[in-house]
């Protein structure tokens, strides 16, 4: 019955990492900055394919090699990111391990896509080829996820952070329970994720917040006001979104010092 309930788990995850990925490179920004690399890496040659390919084939190679190695990133920080953070393999050494999977599956895109291209794959540096591609991912890995820390607050990151993708990690505002699910809003966004709410409260220590109700808590810094409407509480946070507060938890709120309309 575990097993049932893993498989089930893991198809879900999966699912709404595959969701998460198509919304993701719909963006326009996001978009707009793949294509930018791609153009940026066929002009200079980056890859000296300049003997084997004109400009125009050599873009769209770029285009392709580009898109698919993010998506592989993307779905590998989504997945085995979600793993990582569930086990006691964090922090940098979550973040090698991390990109050294990811490198893998994008050592096997790349090799897949060069043999579609030219018909072969590099026999002779192999090895050298293989390093060196593992390598850069872990690299940029670690990067990426030390930039999104660094803006995050306070100075040691709340670990409900690291289940977010890249894009979402921001300033921790809420976290509201829906099933099985947990809504994290940050000030980069919102994200649903797979894990019970009472773990997710949990999870969002250090950063100071308060439960105001049975599926809402909500940080001190993301409350914008605090006010009474139609007979019950309302907490406004810094994003405009409304969350109610429960009569229960109302006396909380109070003795924090943010009695009904008094303005953060």
């Amino acid at each position: 019955m575990r097993q049932i309930r893993d498989n089930c788990a893991n198809s879900t995850r999966a699912a709404f990492a595959l969701r998460e990925l198509q919304q993701h490179l719909k963006h326009p920004t996001t978009a707009t900055i793949l294509c930018g690399v791609a153009l940026v890496l066929a002009i200079i040659d980056a890859f000296g394919l300049k003997d084997v390919m004109s400009v125009a084939p050599r873009l769209i190679y770029m285009l392709v090699m580009v898109w698919v190695t993010y998506a592989i990133g993307f779905l590998v920080a989504q997945t085995i990111g979600t793993r990582l953070s569930n086990s006691r393999i964090r922090g940098l050494t979550g973040w090698l391990v991390q990109g050294a999977v990811a490198g893998v599956f994008i050592l096997a895109a790349v090799l897949g896509l060069n043999l579609l291209a030219f018909g072969s794959v590099p026999s002779s540096n192999l090895a050298s080829f293989a390093l060196s591609v593992i390598g850069a991912a872990m690299v940029i890995t670690v990067t990426l996820q030390r930039i999104h820390h660094l803006g995050s607050e306070p100075d040691r990151a709340p670990a409900i952070l690291d289940r977010l993708s890249f894009d979402k990690r921001g300033r921790l505002l809420a976290l509201s329970a829906e099933d099985h699910y947990t809504n994290v809003r940050t000030s980069k966004g919102q994200e649903l994720i797979l894990i019970r709410f009472s773990d997710a409260v949990k999870e969002a220590a250090p950063v100071e917040g308060y439960r105001v109700h049975r599926s809402h808590w909500v940080s001190r810094s993301g409350i914008a006001t605090v006010r009474h409407s139609k007979g019950r509480a309302i907490v406004t946070l810094t994003d405009g979104t409304e969350i109610p507060v429960s009569r229960s938890y109302l006396p909380l709120l109070k003795t924090a010092g943010l009695l009904p309309g008094h303005r953060i």
